[in-house]
């Protein structure tokens, strides 16, 4: 069964779990967070109760991101900031 491959690094526990709360009181800051991999950082974050602020360079995807978290997660606290980290 491939499902049981997964279970080690399931993020799981994090959620509902006895690691719930490891996140809680927490801000995490991730760039490039309106779309792909930082999206989905943002959004693990999120669901696992730390404040997250997202960044990214344009503000209108960004506050597509930040809806589509908190659709996800209700509660969560996310903070959108259109910047270019490049330099």
């Amino acid at each position: 069964m491939l499902d049981s491959v997964y279970d080690a690094i399931s993020p799981e526990p994090y959620f509902s779990g006895a690691l719930s709360s490891t996140y809680r009181d927490k801000v995490v800051l991730v760039a490039g967070a309106s779309k792909g991999i930082g999206y989905s950082i943002a959004l693990f974050y999120a669901r696992a109760g730390a404040t997250v602020v997202i960044v990214s360079r344009f503000q209108d995807t960004l506050d597509e991101a930040k809806s589509r978290i908190l659709a996800s997660s209700p509660s969560a606290e996310v903070l959108a900031l259109a910047a270019d980290v490049t330099d």
